[in-house]
């Protein structure tokens, strides 16, 4: 199964939320692939720090859901697809 995990799905892995425990199940299946955009690692670091700031995670978990992040991003079925949004896209002739 493909699924495409967006950075409020991701962020559930690393955090107790309602529905961490179904992500997680997805995650660990072998036959399942996740892709996730190109912004995820930008969104997901802001979300963490977000949640040091607010005391929700203390510097030592903050640390250890980066670098189980990272591990997991690039070790993982976590595929980067980046989004051509204008593959179609006209610009007008005054913007070119």
């Amino acid at each position: 199964m493909i699924y495409f995990a967006d950075t409020s799905a991701l962020v559930k892995r690393y955090i107790d939320e309602v529905g961490s425990g179904y992500v997680r199940s997805l995650l660990v299946a072998p036959d399942h692939i996740f892709y996730q955009s190109f912004l995820t690692p930008l969104e997901i670091t802001s979300t963490f720090y977000r949640q040091h700031r607010t005391h929700a995670l203390s510097a030592e978990e903050l640390t250890l859901v980066l670098q189980a992040y990272t591990v997991h991003s690039h070790k993982e079925a976590l595929r980067v697809i980046v989004w051509v949004i204008f593959s179609h896209f006209r610009v007008p002739a005054a913007y070119r």
